[in-house]
């Protein structure tokens, strides 16, 4: 009896066999069973194809190692540019704060400057304002040489004695006579700060504080 092989797969069976043991497929009567293992058409047959040769490993290897390098100079290029690409913009910062620094410290000093200004500016208004009043009075000789006094005032009035406490030369309704300025009249003599002058065929006094000898 010749050996029978699985038309399905193509295994040897086993006499007597209904089903192959390799693919299950049901076995025929063995008048039908194939003595030889059944020819397969050529696009059913297994593909083989040759191993890699131990070359193709070593060409992966350098391959993966070459990735690995590039990866890693790109990586350090990126960390070289971003460590300088910041190491600018952190000067520029600290110069910009500096010079925020340096603008609020002249603004305060300017201001300090201006409240103090401003203090005695307002201190100052409001001290009463003193007025001088500088009396030009030309050259006076000395007593023994005048012989005129010339009013050196306006509105200057005489008075009856050398002294405040006389009283002035009046008119009948009352009111006191005043000479006019650069009046030139006869001079009598000087009583303390008082010169005597001939006025009107009377005898006044006038003060030396608006009078001067010629």
């Amino acid at each position: 009896m010749s050996q029978r092989f699985c038309s399905n797969c193509g295994a040897p069976l086993s006499p007597g066999a209904k089903h192959c043991s390799s693919c299950g497929n049901a076995i025929p009567s063995e008048n039908t069973a194939q003595p030889y293992p059944p020819v397969q058409d050529a696009y059913q047959r297994p593909q083989y194809t040759p191993q890699p040769s131990g070359n193709n490993d070593m060409v992966k290897v350098l391959i993966g190692i070459l990735i690995v390098l590039v990866m890693a100079g790109i990586g350090l290029g990126i960390w070289l540019f971003a460590g300088k690409s910041k190491e600018p913009v952190s000067q520029e910062t600290n110069v910009q704060q500096e010079t925020i620094k340096e603008m609020k410290a002249s603004n305060d000093s300017m201001k300090a400057s201006y409240d103090q200004l401003k203090k005695q500016i307002e201190k100052k208004s409001k001290e009463p304002v003193k007025v001088q009043y500088v009396k030009e009075k030309p050259t006076s000789v000395s007593p023994s040489e005048a012989t005129r006094v010339v009013i050196n005032g306006v509105g200057v009035r005489m008075r009856i004695g050398p002294g405040k406490e006389y009283g002035f030369l009046q008119y009948y309704n009352g009111k006191a006579y005043t000479v006019s300025k650069g009046t030139s009249l006869p001079f009598l003599g000087a009583y303390g700060n008082w010169y005597k002058v001939l006025f009107d065929d009377g005898e006044y006094y006038v003060s030396a504080d608006f009078a001067y000898l010629r």
